[in-house]
């Protein structure tokens, strides 16, 4: 629960963020309607879990807790994005991209099998596309992210 408490103590550094906590969760809302909730479940060093309202990535994810949190305060920034697709519908798949080098790499996602199936079915409806984007922390142009405790 140590990571929990120290989370909080570098959330509440930022301006404007909203966040709650419950037991060994902690989860930022978005600032905007185009930003994305993102979650943080700590059950130990190699069991960390990142998730929002549409996504959720598992600790197969990442190799550690630093790892895990690397992303958890990425996602706040500018730096990364979250980019759903959806299908006749249905939400079929999520990525969490970076912003490096000027460009964007989807570094984690995730497809849903049987909508990867009707992806390729030539009587499919078009897929849509939606980004969403929190601004809460700022990238510096290598890359990284800023942040006081890493």
């Amino acid at each position: 629960m140590r990571i929990i408490e120290t989370i909080k103590s570098e959330l509440d550094k930022i301006p404007g963020i909203k966040y709650h906590t419950e037991h060994d969760t902690i989860s930022v809302l978005p600032a905007h309607e185009n930003g994305f909730k993102v979650s943080f479940v700590y059950n130990g060093p190699d069991d960390c879990h990142i998730s929002g309202d549409d996504w959720k990535m598992s600790p197969d994810y990442f190799s550690n807790e630093v790892e895990a949190l690397g992303i958890f305060f990425g996602c706040l920034s500018l730096g990364y994005r979250l980019k759903i697709g959806t299908l006749n519908g249905k939400k079929c798949y999520w990525e969490i991209e970076q912003y490096v080098n000027g460009k964007w790499s989807a570094d984690y996602s995730h497809r849903e099998w049987a909508s990867l199936f009707l992806l390729f079915s030539f009587w499919r409806k078009k897929e849509v596309v939606k980004y969403y984007q929190n601004e809460f922390l700022q990238q510096i142009p290598d890359g990284s992210i800023i942040y006081s405790w890493f």
